[in-house]
């Protein structure tokens, strides 16, 4: 499948104050964040018209850039507004939204005394992460060879580019020995996350998931523990040893999705879109909103009291499509 090249695309991207053609949303080569990793953004998800936790996207996004040390002119209201004005300018109620803040062209070097802080948001349609086969087959893991970047405990809660590139590698080396995505550990060989998504799984009736201190505390991970909490699961933030990976049992499985499917049917009939809301559900990875389906269909199983199989691999999903709604009529407290 050939995929549209992103500078060249129709729609509209906002970049310091103008709503600019999307062809015309360019910086100058000689751009600090460019050439030195000065850069922190955010990926956000908008369904029906909503951004899944817009507010701390965008408080993320301020904390962020001050984290590394850059100022920022807009507030979060600011930001709001202007994700809002970037959707309707491209006439989506359902899309990807990405904000940036990088340092400009006005000095080169390590010295960033001089440079100022630019911002930019854009919106577009993007489906599932993965290849839709990857409903059936699920993904794989292929345990990285080297450490996540040694980060000072606050340092690791920015979402900053130039950390994300340690991830990159390793996806390429993964996807090169045949593995969907990798499996990162931190600087003292405890397990962390995937190139670009925090781990949960089960065992005995318990959700397990690292401690988020050397590594970046996902909004949707924050969500899923909310709710964890509000359905009286107990949850287990520890470290967990690569080692250990297998004698945890994949969190959301295919007995689930058939257990979901047989006995609660009238959640599965309500309105099921997946091509247009594309929820997925994949071993370790978030994918925005498939939080709360994750946990809505664990809490199911344990309230069922039925068994989940070993897990013989380091991570086996499917997807588990749902309609948005059924999500905001249940727990839209958590979601907006």
């Amino acid at each position: 499948m050939t995929t549209i090249p992103f500078d060249d695309r129709d729609g509209f991207i906002w970049i310091d104050g103008e709503m600019l053609p999307w062809r015309e949303a360019k910086i100058h080569f000689l751009t600090h964040g460019f050439h030195y990793g000065t850069e922190v953004f955010e990926g956000e998800r908008a369904y029906n018209g909503h951004i899944f936790k817009s507010t701390q996207h965008s408080k993320r996004l301020i904390k962020s850039a001050n984290l590394i040390k850059m100022d920022v002119q807009y507030n979060v209201d600011d930001i709001e507004t202007i994700k809002k004005d970037v959707l309707k300018a491209n006439n989506l109620t359902n899309g990807y939204v990405r904000a940036a803040i990088w340092r400009g062209s006005e000095q080169m070097g390590i010295d960033i005394s001089e440079t100022k802080s630019h911002m930019a948001i854009a919106a577009w349609e993007w489906g599932s992460y993965f290849d839709p086969k990857a409903r059936d087959t699920g993904i794989s893991l292929h345990t990285c060879n080297f450490a996540k970047l040694n980060l000072r405990e606050d340092l690791a809660q920015s979402k900053c580019g130039g950390f994300y590139v340690l991830s990159t590698i390793a996806k390429a080396e993964a996807q090169k020995a045949g593995f969907t995505d990798a499996l990162m550990l931190d600087q003292y060989g405890d397990v962390a996350e995937s190139t670009g998504a925090n781990l949960f799984a089960i065992k005995d009736g318990n959700i397990h998931t690292p401690i988020a201190d050397r590594f970046l505390n996902g909004i949707t991970r924050q969500t899923i523990i909310e709710l964890a909490n509000h359905l009286n699961i107990n949850l287990i933030e520890r470290r967990i040893k690569p080692e250990g990976i297998k004698s945890l049992r994949s969190a959301f499985d295919k007995l689930l999705h058939t257990h979901v499917k047989q006995n609660y049917k009238k959640w599965w009939d309500s309105e099921v879109n997946a091509t247009q809301y594309q929820m997925e559900s994949i071993g370790v990875y978030k994918e925005y909103i498939t939080g709360f389906i994750k946990i809505i269909i664990t809490n199911m199983m344990e309230e069922n009291n039925s068994q989940m199989p070993k897990n013989t691999v380091t991570t086996t999903q499917i997807f588990v499509d749902i309609d948005i709604n059924i999500l905001m009529n249940v727990y839209g407290e958590y979601m907006f």
